[in-house]
């Protein structure tokens, strides 16, 4: 079997776009960042009962998708794998997350 030479980079950055569950009261642990009340200033979400304003954490559906984006020297690639089972979920959470899918080079399907 052939086989593709690697080369090094200097980082790699996951962010999770859609997964089974959603929870704004985790905190971050190691590598792992993650969006909600920690997250110096997140989007707000008005809600007529609080108070104040919440953050506008993502949404959960079933299925999943991250954002991979890699970096070496100059130059940054971003491709997603997979997209979460609605147009909508993947679309929303990009928006809740700040992340302008413009800059995607690449999708990648696992199945379907």
């Amino acid at each position: 079997m052939a086989s593709i030479p690697l080369e090094p980079v200097d980082s790699l950055h996951i962010t999770t776009l859609i997964d089974n569950v959603s929870d704004m009261l985790l905190q971050d642990q190691g590598p792992a960042k993650r969006a909600g009340f920690g997250d110096g200033d997140p989007p707000q979400l008005d809600a007529a009962f609080l108070v104040r304003s919440t953050a506008d954490v993502p949404l959960a559906e079933h299925g999943f998708s991250a954002l991979v984006s890699v970096k070496t020297g100059d130059r940054e690639h971003r491709l997603l794998f997979d997209a979460g089972i609605t147009p909508d979920g993947l679309a929303e959470n990009a928006r809740r997350l700040r992340i302008d899918v413009k800059d995607i080079e690449a999708i990648v399907l696992s199945h379907g």
